[in-house]
């Protein structure tokens, strides 16, 4: 038997809910703000986001969940994509 829970997992836990309590409170945006920029940045593929990032596009939150999408989709329709689980 296993006491004492799954460490690693609680201290990612914990840090993200520092990095956001703490992001919150110096930018001055909601922890909602927050967490929806870390997803947006998450779903858009790196050589996209640097494409975009001196762009009008970068600060405009629908377009970039509309990009998200349309990454996703291109993603799963490539012939040799895989979802890890």
């Amino acid at each position: 038997m296993k006491h004492g829970g799954d460490r690693k997992s609680d201290q990612v836990a914990n840090f993200a809910t520092r990095f956001t309590a703490e992001t919150v409170e110096k930018l001055g945006l909601s922890e909602r703000a927050i967490r929806l920029s870390i997803v947006r940045h998450q779903n858009i593929a790196p050589d996209i986001r640097v494409q975009i990032a001196a762009t009008w596009l970068a600060n405009k939150g629908t377009e970039l969940d509309a990009l998200s999408v349309v990454w996703l989709t291109e993603w799963i329709k490539s012939p040799n994509w895989r979802l890890d689980l």
